[in-house]
């Protein structure tokens, strides 16, 4: 779901562009808690079809999985919201290359408990443990409409007080005005919410163009996939030019509202304008990276609403404030890992203050 004017976050963005052919591919794997990326081991591309996916290394690669069934996604996964991020900018009257890619992460520390609630009336809505990570775009799709994407993970125990945790991955595809969603989504158990997800256009395979979205490692070399065509062109032209994210509640505008004083949130939203050079992204077979798909110094930090995300932002939310301060004039500056990468990183604690150390990142 998408609002115009509504309450304000902070967010990273991710970029990539000009991707054809066939290729191998792998996430950084990050264990919880830890700061860096860590080696990503190859894989080939999942099938390229729509469906979900699992790959399970040393047990024959990618594997077909029942895709949620729209009765499980409507009774399970409730709708996410939008967020703030980064976008592209126009130097001189020229254009950067499209993004192609998104990837945003958030990892927690000392945080405390979280319960998912309803900011309204300050009553559960989702329960304990329950939040999403979220990557989000908009544009003026084919339909001639505003639309926007989102890859997200929606999570929530397995059970009342379990330590396993469902993870519902999912890749919506929204006709704003409208208010229609079409999602495709995998949803599975796992030891922990998994706090990355990486959004791709996908090789151009015909008849028609597809979207990826790919959850991080879930451990040992596991991977979770879901493919589904561009239904509204995110890949056509230079479409994509805005990605936002974060921590927000699970769905439907809730908040992840964390009941300690102490503990850190620390996002980052990432993006390329080339796959080779995607710190967050190993691949091969992918066209090598050119002057003509650089970014560096074409990207900003970016508030929704805004003219850069068309007036929309999230309604969902957290209580978590930027140690960068407020008001949101104080967000923290994009970085250049190198040409054709963006990269947007903060801490967020519940009193805006960093329990030691300094901003941006409490260190």
């Amino acid at each position: 779901m998408y609002a115009r004017n509504s309450k304000c976050a902070v967010a990273v963005a991710l970029v990539l562009a000009g991707a054809a052919g066939s290729a191998g591919l792998a996430f950084a794997q990050t264990e919880p808690g830890n700061a860096q990326p860590g080696k990503a081991t190859p894989v080939e591309l999942p099938p390229a079809k729509p469906g979900c996916y699992r790959y399970f290394p040393g047990n024959g690669g990618w594997h077909d999985v029942r895709c949620d069934t729209p009765e499980y996604i409507n009774e399970h996964i409730p709708r996410p919201e939008l967020l703030i991020g980064t976008g592209e900018t126009t130097i001189k009257g020229k254009s950067p290359a499209p993004f192609t890619s998104n990837t945003v992460r958030v990892r927690l520390s000392q945080l405390g408990a979280e319960t998912d609630i309803n900011p309204k009336t300050d009553l559960p809505e989702h329960g304990e443990n329950a939040y999403s990570i979220q990557a989000n775009v908009f544009f003026n799709g084919s339909n001639g409409v505003e639309d926007g994407i989102q890859f997200t993970n929606q999570a929530n125990p397995e059970s009342p007080g379990s330590s396993t945790y469902v993870n519902n991955v999912c890749l919506w595809q929204v006709d704003i005005g409208a208010k229609k969603y079409d999602p495709t989504c995998t949803s599975f158990a796992w030891p922990s919410i998994i706090g990355q997800v990486t959004g791709s256009s996908f090789p151009p395979f015909p008849p028609f163009p597809t979207l990826l979205l790919a959850a991080v490692p879930l451990g040992g070399g596991e991977y979770a996939a879901v493919v589904s065509y561009d239904k509204y062109g995110l890949t056509d032209g230079k479409n994509w030019d805005n990605v936002s994210g974060g921590l927000l509640g699970e769905g439907g505008g809730s908040e992840a509202f964390f009941a300690g004083r102490e503990g850190i949130a620390t996002t980052t939203v990432e993006a390329s304008t080339c796959v080779p050079e995607d710190p967050f992204i190993t691949s091969s077979g992918f066209p090598r990276c050119t002057s003509a798909t650089e970014l560096d110094t074409q990207a900003t930090t970016i508030v929704s609403p805004g003219p850069a995300t068309k007036s929309f932002d999230t309604v969902e939310t957290n209580n978590l404030q930027p140690v960068t301060g407020n008001p949101i004039s104080h967000l923290p500056s994009v970085s250049f890992p190198n040409p054709w990468v963006v990269e947007v990183e903060y801490a967020a604690t519940p009193t805006g203050l960093c329990p030691s150390g300094k901003p941006p990142l409490c260190k």
